[in-house]
């Protein structure tokens, strides 16, 4: 056994390290943090976001509706829609928002398909308007053309 005594301090005074001992004890006595979730999303705001997104989308709609129905370019006030938008987003909230629970965790997937839905029917309604114009213009160009000759 003294062999591996000697061993021992041989090893030791050749070590560079030093003893980590008392380090290793301070750390073990230290007290230990617990563990942190990271801070959850505001479902509050999450619902405010999605209620304004699904409204500024609804209004869109209604202005490419109301333009399509009446020949004539028609757009909401932003400053009237975003106070609209604002003082809607605390209703929804407060009735913990019925239209939300619809729609459950995919309201922001709902909102994206209606303003897909209503891009391409704007689209299309504009697209027959042009042609309307198209043809009026080439009709008006014959008419033209016949009363010169």
């Amino acid at each position: 056994m003294q062999s591996d005594d000697l061993e021992m301090e041989t090893l030791n005074a050749v070590d560079d390290w030093g003893d980590y001992a008392p380090v290793i004890a301070e750390l073990g006595q230290q007290e230990q943090a617990p563990f942190e979730e990271p801070p959850k999303e505001d479902k509050t705001q999450l619902q405010g976001d999605s209620v304004a997104g699904l409204l500024d989308v609804a209004f869109t709609l209604v202005e490419q509706v109301t333009s399509s129905l009446s020949g004539v370019k028609f757009r909401f006030d932003d400053e009237g829609k975003t106070a609209v938008i604002d003082a809607a987003k605390p209703v929804f909230t407060k009735n913990s928002g019925e239209l939300l629970e619809l729609f459950g965790d995919y309201i922001d997937e709902a909102t994206l398909i209606i303003a897909v839905f209503g891009l391409v029917w704007g689209s299309k309604a504009q697209l027959a308007a042009l042609k309307q114009e198209k043809r009026e213009r080439e009709h008006a160009k014959e008419t033209a053309i016949v009363e010169a000759a």
